[in-house]
């Protein structure tokens, strides 16, 4: 009888310290976690602010810098539309870690947005082999004709907004 009496008092015990835990994980995780980004676009129904410092910007190679071409992954497309401004969110990867963005260009044929991208890396230095996630503010296109837009070619298919 005290065994059992001592084995469910232990059971119970350890109950309580993993609910405990369990708890405080889920309290400390509500508490310190990152705000959640959603961006303000009618035309695909999320919104929130724009911090423009998560995005990078373009960067051309030194001109005594010794570069070779770089590979860009598009992942997607993103248009946004509000009364004051538009804009296009272009996220993707880079092959490695040392990879840069140097232009971004665009040609638009019956609402389709075709992107092309110019990046470097340095040719003589080593790099992390990994792909290497980036975002960019595209602002480069009018407001009307970013609403007009109704798809963008992703790996030569048509993707809609």
């Amino acid at each position: 009888m005290i065994k059992r009496f001592f084995c469910v008092s232990i059971l119970f015990a350890l109950l309580v310290v993993l609910s405990t835990n369990l708890t405080s994980c889920r309290f400390s995780q509500a508490f310190h976690s990152q705000p959640v980004r959603v961006y303000d676009n009618p035309v695909r129904g999320y919104s929130a602010p724009i911090d423009s410092n998560d995005y990078i910007q373009l960067k051309p190679p030194d001109q005594n810098q010794a570069t070779t071409s770089a590979t860009v992954f598009l992942e997607s497309v993103d248009r946004i539309a509000r009364p004051d401004t538009a804009f296009i969110i272009i996220r993707g990867n880079f092959s490695n870690g040392c990879s840069h963005l140097q232009n971004v260009t665009h040609s638009i044929e019956n609402h389709v947005l075709r992107l092309n991208f110019e990046a470097w890396r340095p040719k003589d230095e080593m790099c992390t082999q990994v792909l290497t996630p980036f975002s960019y503010l595209y602002t480069a296109i009018p407001a009307e004709e970013i609403q007009a837009l109704r798809s963008y070619i992703k790996q030569g298919k048509k993707i809609p907004f």
